[in-house]
């Protein structure tokens, strides 16, 4: 009598816990990267990380350091530190390579479109396929490219786009950097498009990066200076001590290395003139 009372008393409690206890496996194959959607699914690899190149998966704060043959995602960031570079297969005769200190995002295809993000850096995009249809950002344009082989060169303010093969289709952002500008350049092969968002800080980061490299120059020709005077000094003490004072005067007694001294062309031809007399 009293079993009974007490199942019918916690009859619902046991009831919720088994159910709980069926639902649990569900939400863990929910979880399971295996059983998730096409999104999950890798979009490339990269195939050679050179130097400090790094990897923001899609949905992580944390920075992982590239691996040979390492899934990308879609939304998945790539850079690159100094004098580091990456290249990522993303389909079959598809490669894009950026260069050192360079940012890009992987983005979601949306119509049939690949997206990629060039946040800053340089990149180089080749696509030996047709029926590619590409679109690549960057903060102050946007290109659609279907099978061609450029680079971008890009930062916060201007946009370069170098084309080797096939053509390049750029429309700038507008002011609000928001909404595109009703003009569209179409770019060619053998051409080079710079857009530029603000041309005065553009000139202003020009005559920087132009001093800059004043200094350096600069910087290296005084440093070649100091190592030509170095050498120059190390020239004259191994002369003084090739050489040994007499009196008032300095001279140096050394055998001829007279297999050297006959490549000499003066050294040779004066031979071959005295064997003429010798005859």
């Amino acid at each position: 009598m009293i079993k009974t009372m007490f199942f019918k008393t916690y009859r619902p409690f046991f009831t919720l816990v088994l159910a709980l206890l069926f639902l649990l496996p569900v939400s863990a194959q929910d979880n399971d990267p295996a059983t998730q959607d096409s999104n999950d699914s890798p979009i490339g690899k990269i195939t050679l990380p050179l130097g400090k190149v790094t990897s923001q998966p899609p949905g992580k704060y944390s920075w992982l350091r590239a691996r040979v043959n390492q899934d990308v995602f879609v939304n998945e960031r790539i850079r690159t530190k100094a004098k580091s570079r990456c290249e990522i297969t993303l389909a079959p005769k598809r490669v894009l390579r950026i260069g050192e200190q360079s940012l890009i995002t992987l983005e979601e295809p949306e119509l049939g479109v690949n997206k990629y993000n060039i946040k800053s850096g340089r990149s180089w995009l080749s696509i030996f396929t047709k029926n590619n249809n590409i679109q690549v950002r960057t903060p102050g344009v946007v290109a659609a490219i279907r099978g061609t082989v450029f680079r971008v060169d890009c930062d916060k303010n201007y946009s370069t786009f170098t084309v080797y093969s096939g053509s390049v289709e750029v429309t700038p952002f507008g002011p609000d950097g928001i909404s595109l500008v009703d003009t569209t350049f179409n770019v060619g092969a053998g051409n080079e498009l710079k857009v530029v968002s603000d041309f005065e800080e553009y000139m202003q980061q020009q005559m920087k990066e132009m001093d800059e490299f004043k200094d350096q120059q600069e910087r290296e020709f005084q440093q070649f200076i100091r190592q030509r005077n170095a050498e120059y000094q190390n020239f004259v003490n191994e002369e003084k001590k090739a050489f040994a004072a007499f009196k008032s005067i300095y001279y140096s007694q050394t055998a001829i290395d007279m297999a050297n001294d006959r490549q000499l062309d003066w050294v040779s031809w004066n031979l071959e003139r005295d064997a003429l007399l010798e005859k």
